[in-house]
């Protein structure tokens, strides 16, 4: 018996620095160049035994959590090619949070002094992988994807080759914006067969202000409210770190209170700032919450 995981054979995730990976879950340290993408660039995970690389999906399996290698057994279809596409393929961002960095962002890079501080790679010459009759899923992450030209052009044009009725959309937003230029986002995604927003919250009121610098809690607000007026799955998103440690009760019951759902994700980088840091009293003093 061997390693299956769908993403072996039908998935892709582009990054921003020109490599690509079979998902975004496997190890930072398995890339390969895009140039690879035409020649069964992942073959060598096929293991009688899980790959080192992908330890994430493991750790989920033995803990009966649903994994990304199980979710893209179960929806993966018949179909040769790449079915699900991870596209974050740019750190342009309007916000500089405190939990981020320049590889997300390129405020961040600016503040930090980086020599080039947008880190883009163009996937026109790879769009033939996307705009694609066996693509059923995409998920768009950055920076932040809704200010990404491409993410715009790449949408219309699944749309204009009717492709877009066969594939879900999936996102991880800082809901700083719903429109670009003149194109609003609920006239685009009516096309696709589903929308889901993985909604960038950690706290509400001020505290995000705090957190997510760049960004301000009434218009990330408002547009969470613009969002479940129409017809889009919403979930909260929330990392979990010694800046909202505190407040994680106030985030759960204002979208409990709502019926939205919130995933909580331990934040790891920066080390700073991460629960690992804190004091064994305050630990303690946490848990008796």
């Amino acid at each position: 018996m061997v390693w299956r995981c769908a993403a072996i054979d039908h998935g892709v995730a582009f990054h921003n620095d020109g490599t690509i990976a079979p998902c975004c879950l496997i190890s930072h340290t398995y890339k390969k160049p895009i140039s690879e993408i035409n020649n069964n660039p992942f073959a060598d995970l096929k293991e009688s035994t899980p790959p080192v690389v992908c330890q994430v999906c493991v750790d989920a399996d033995n803990r009966n959590i649903q994994s990304y290698r199980r979710r893209f057994n179960e929806i993966k279809s018949d179909r040769p090619g790449i079915q699900f596409v991870d596209i974050r393929n740019t750190n342009v961002c309007n916000f500089k949070c405190r939990t981020c960095g320049p590889q997300s962002s390129h405020l961040w890079a600016t503040e930090l002094g980086k020599s080039i501080p947008i880190k883009h790679f163009s996937l026109s010459d790879y769009k033939h992988h996307i705009v694609n009759e066996s693509v059923q899923e995409i998920y768009y992450t950055g920076g932040e994807p809704l200010i990404n030209p491409e993410h715009w052009e790449l949408l219309e044009e699944l749309t204009v080759t009717g492709m877009s009725k066969n594939i879900t959309l999936q996102y991880s937003s800082n809901m700083s914006v719903l429109k670009f230029k003149d194109k609003d986002i609920f006239d685009v995604w009516k096309n696709f067969k589903s929308v889901k927003i993985m909604a960038s919250i950690d706290a509400i009121g001020e505290k995000f202000d705090h957190i997510r610098s760049g960004g301000t809690w009434a218009v990330a607000n408002e547009n969470i409210q613009a969002l479940r007026k129409h017809n889009v799955k919403l979930s909260i998103a929330a990392t979990v770190s010694i800046l909202n440690l505190w407040f994680l009760e106030e985030l759960l019951i204002f979208f409990n209170d709502q019926n939205i759902s919130v995933e909580l994700t331990n934040l790891y980088y920066p080390d700073y700032l991460s629960l690992t840091v804190i004091p064994d009293e305050l630990r303690t003093l946490a848990l008796n919450c």
